[in-house]
């Protein structure tokens, strides 16, 4: 589904092991010490549903550009892993497999995606 993605995504970089799996607290850790870059993937709809991750960046998989506007997030944030988090945790892991495949490396896949993260009690920003 998101093959269509990823030649514009492709970046000399050698692969790594694996997507690491990270809880929600983990990565809101990681992320408020300046070590990663978490990306919500989902549709604007579902974030006005739930809001989005305190420490998220919005960004809709499903739109135009996306393959670049996620380049260029990497890009900006060189220094950073990078943490992709969808609703339940499906579609980031989809994403992040292919993400691999095209040569990214130090990527994490955030466990249980957004409802995890409400259920966890962190907090929530209202999505604009």
């Amino acid at each position: 589904m998101y093959r269509y993605l990823i030649p514009a995504l492709v970046i000399a970089l050698p692969a790594s092991a694996e997507v690491e799996m990270m809880s929600p607290q983990e990565v809101r850790a990681a992320s408020l010490a300046g070590d990663v870059v978490l990306i919500d993937v989902r549709r604007p709809d579902e974030w006005a549903a739930t809001g989005i991750a305190d420490v998220a960046v919005p960004l809709d998989m499903t739109a135009d550009g996306f393959s670049e506007r996620l380049a260029a997030l990497r890009a900006e944030n060189a220094d950073k892993r990078v943490a992709i988090i969808c609703r339940s945790g499906r579609r980031s892991a989809r994403l992040a497999g292919e993400l691999e495949n095209a040569g990214w490396d130090n990527l994490i896949d955030v466990e249980g995606g957004t409802l995890a993260w409400i259920e966890d009690g962190l907090p929530i920003t209202t999505a604009e």
